[in-house]
């Protein structure tokens, strides 16, 4: 429409009387106008894009629009139910902190017995060092028993070589003896075949003036006062003795043989041992400077091995310390608190001694975990901000076992995830109390959000 009325007024029909202009003219103001044309038509071509893009948008908004007031619709029962949640959840917190008073009121009459459990563990850590030097004592009269055993084995040894020198002496007397009647009974028949003289004769003849008939007679007599006595029964006892003493003999080289199988056995596995406690015990260490730093908030600690005493001599207990030796070898624990030097274990206050003593539990337990764990009053000796640190270093140790911890720190506690006391409402009727804490903090977490 627009390119008509430009057209219109570009120029009028061919042949009509007002219009003399030269052609020349006309021509470029026809084509000025036709390009003017042109452009309104781009023009009007861009202003129905803008306006169906326009519509899309309005569309596009129209559904925003929509969406946004079902968000807001749906937000406000959301925030009617969180609001009737959180009412509950004030309600339920009311009966908690009831209860949590309760139990407040339930544990202040035991701090009585926990001093009458003090005093009963000072007096078992007295008798226990009374029993300590008991065993230090028997120690040293298992050690004299044991020196008087290898006195009597070697008196057994000495009368054995003294028995086998004797059954010697015997064998050789019972030789004697045979050559002698060998000899008396050659004698006695060659008298009866030369001469035909028997031997109750011979018993019966004069004595013999021959000097060197003499002189072997002399002789035969010292040959037989060597021998002495002779024993009808002694042959009898050589060989119960001999059968006696081969017995004894086999009997000592398989003892000897099982010695030698223990004695290899023994050193195989006292090798493992060593090489399994070794390796624990780097593992250990790792964990106890971990832990400890976690607790204490810094400082250094270590497990430090004595060596082996070589010096002790042959037969000595390893458990019964050298004369002179402050401390018995063995393992060693040196903590160095934040702001402390280094000392050993004896040498700190009680706290640090039963937080350093908590480190090393939680060390072990983090090399080798146990499905179960029960810690009774482990945390008494701990002020409220070593409390809070046992608590966090707690409640990672709860996810990999389960541990149940008696405890009248408030501190621990709050880390708890079920707490249970005893509570007595009438006069000799005990009642046991059960909170979940872990329900109720996902229930606050629920509210929060």
């Amino acid at each position: 429409a627009l390119a008509r009325r430009a057209r219109e007024r570009a120029g009028a029909p061919e042949g009509a009387p007002g219009q003399a202009a030269p052609a020349e003219e006309a021509r470029a103001r026809r084509r000025g106008a036709e390009s003017r044309a042109k452009a309104a038509e781009r023009e009007a071509e861009r202003w129905e894009a803008e306006l169906a893009q326009a519509a899309e948008a309005e569309l596009a908004a129209a559904r925003r629009l929509a969406e946004v007031e079902a968000r807001r619709a749906s937000a406000e029962e959301a925030a009617r139910r969180a609001e009737a949640q959180a009412e509950e959840r004030r309600r339920e917190e009311g009966e908690l902190d009831a209860s949590l008073a309760a139990l407040r009121a339930a544990l202040a009459p035991l701090d009585a017995e926990v001093a009458r459990l003090e005093a009963e563990a000072r007096e078992r850590e007295a008798e226990a060092e009374a029993q300590a030097e008991s065993l230090r004592r028997a120690r040293e009269a298992r050690l004299r028993a044991q020196a008087a055993l290898a006195e009597l084995e070697a008196e057994r040894a000495s009368l054995e070589e003294a028995l086998r020198e004797a059954a010697e002496a015997v064998h050789e007397a019972e030789l004697a003896l045979a050559r002698a009647e060998a000899r008396r009974d050659a004698v006695l028949g060659r008298a009866k075949e030369l001469y035909g003289v028997e031997a109750a004769e011979l018993a019966r003849t004069e004595p013999v003036t021959d000097p060197g008939a003499e002189r072997r007679l002399l002789a035969l007599r010292a040959e037989l006062a060597k021998i002495g006595s002779v024993d009808a029964e002694a042959v009898a006892r050589y060989e119960e003795e001999r059968a006696r003493h081969e017995e004894l003999a086999s009997l000592a080289g398989d003892l000897e043989d099982a010695l030698r199988a223990l004695d290899e056995l023994a050193e195989s596995v006292a090798q493992a041992m060593e090489a399994r406690f070794r390796e624990t015990l780097g593992e250990v260490r790792q964990a106890f400077r971990e832990t400890f730093a976690e607790l204490f908030g810094g400082g250094e600690a270590d497990l430090v091995l004595d060596p082996p005493r070589a010096a002790a001599g042959p037969g000595a207990d390893p458990a019964v310390p050298p004369d002179g030796a402050a401390e018995p070898p063995g393992l060693h624990i040196l903590a160095q608190p934040p702001g402390r030097r280094t000392n050993r274990l004896s040498l700190l206050s009680g706290g640090e001694r039963a937080l350093t003593a908590i480190a090393f539990l939680f060390a072990l337990l983090r090399v080798r975990p146990a499905p179960f764990g029960l810690l009774d009053e482990i945390d008494a000796a701990l002020d409220e901000a070593n409390v809070a640190r046992f608590g966090e270093l707690l409640r990672q140790q709860a996810e990999r076992m389960q541990v149940l911890v008696i405890t009248h720190q408030k501190g621990t506690m709050e880390v708890a995830d079920r707490l249970f006391g005893v509570t007595m409402s009438e006069a000799g009727v005990s009642q046991v109390v059960s909170v979940s804490l872990e329900g109720a903090r996902g229930e606050a977490r629920e509210a929060g959000r």
